[in-house]
């Protein structure tokens, strides 16, 4: 006897709760469940059954009559949408911070680059490895005007180099004219 009152209780306040929610019932027909909850997210066909997919489950159709009812109750359809929008936003907060610390310490790891004696001892293309494999490593870092200078070195040194090349082929070719006369 005293677990009848709970338990009607627990009845009454399901059948307030969940009134007006539109409910599917075994024996209804395909037609019934699109009129009581719109068209499904997805169909899927296997033989003489379908299977149709809502954000609260699914309904399961068999020769035009609903067999199965897997559907949860619109309020918790409800707190799980709030869940699933509440995680991708902590996510997204959480990429947002990570990037942060990672510019931040692109910036402590610059910082500690300029003042380290050993950086000016290395030749300019060497400087630009550094530069770039840092850049490689934290991709949004802002690289100083030394990066900027030690590039221009190398590109300088580099059409030195193609220049002397160019003499040399020259010197080459005259040198083969003058000993074929």
């Amino acid at each position: 006897m005293k677990l009848i009152l709970p338990i009607l209780t627990a009845l009454l306040l399901a059948h307030v709760l969940y009134a007006d929610e539109p409910r599917v019932r075994l024996g209804d027909t395909l037609e019934t469940v699109i009129e009581l909850l719109g068209e499904p997210k997805g169909r899927v066909a296997a033989g003489d059954r379908e299977y149709l997919t809502y954000h609260r489950g699914t309904v399961e159709v068999a020769g035009g009559t609903v067999v199965a009812v897997k559907l949860i109750s619109k309020a918790d359809a409800d707190r799980a949408k709030k869940v699933r929008e509440e995680a991708w936003e902590y996510r997204r907060l959480a990429k947002e911070e990570a990037a942060a610390r990672k510019h931040i310490e692109s910036i402590h790891i610059v910082e500690e680059a300029l003042e380290d004696p050993d950086l000016l001892l290395m030749t300019p293309r060497e400087q630009v490895v550094f530069w770039e494999s840092l850049r490689d490593s934290y991709p949004n870092a802002v690289l100083p005007p030394a990066y900027d200078d030690a590039l221009a070195a190398v590109e300088e040194e580099q059409a030195y180099i193609r220049s002397e090349a160019a003499k040399i082929a020259v010197d080459k070719a005259t040198r083969r004219r003058l000993s074929a006369r």
